[in-house]
């Protein structure tokens, strides 16, 4: 049996409903693996700006997120536009924190926010799907950690992120 991406099945039963098609729920409960998981984004840019910084700084999850659509319905999307909200509610809520406990404020608040989150980063194994287009490298057991071009520090984890405050 083949897992299939969860957008791929949500496609599905949209296309069918749309063509005239029925889906009937059971209450049966059926676990479809969203098999692009936790793995770094083949569609996401990356790489050096003009400045030689390295960018991304960290991620987030944006790949296959369920999100609002208009008229009250939802679907799947994935980018920047997934990913910033995570980032900037994480960002809100341990600046907060920042200011009361550390009294720190301006720029100085700002910088230790941004490190707060970039060392409690997890930095994202690549086993070989990153990877698949160098193919004399590539091998089923083929392991690295994604580049910081491509990750920066690494995936923000908020629960992570709190443990350490």
């Amino acid at each position: 049996m083949r897992s299939l991406p969860f957008s791929w099945a949500v496609q599905m039963v949209l296309r069918l409903k749309k063509d005239g098609g029925s889906v009937t729920f059971t209450g049966e409960s059926v676990v479809i693996d969203n098999v692009t998981a936790g793995e770094m984004s083949d569609f996401s840019s990356w790489g050096t700006p003009i400045t030689l910084d390295i960018k991304p700084e960290i991620t987030a999850p944006g790949g296959d997120i369920l999100s609002t659509f208009n008229n009250n319905t939802y679907g799947m999307m994935s980018g920047t536009s997934m990913a910033s909200p995570h980032i900037a509610g994480a960002s809100a809520s341990i600046m907060q924190r920042v200011r009361d406990d550390f009294s720190l404020s301006g720029q100085k608040s700002q910088e230790m926010v941004k490190l707060l989150m970039m060392n409690t980063a997890n930095p994202k194994i690549s086993e070989g799907v990153a990877h698949k287009k160098f193919d004399d490298f590539y091998t089923d057991d083929y392991k690295c950690y994604n580049s910081p071009r491509q990750q920066g520090a690494g995936t923000l984890t908020f629960t992570e992120l709190l443990k350490h405050l």
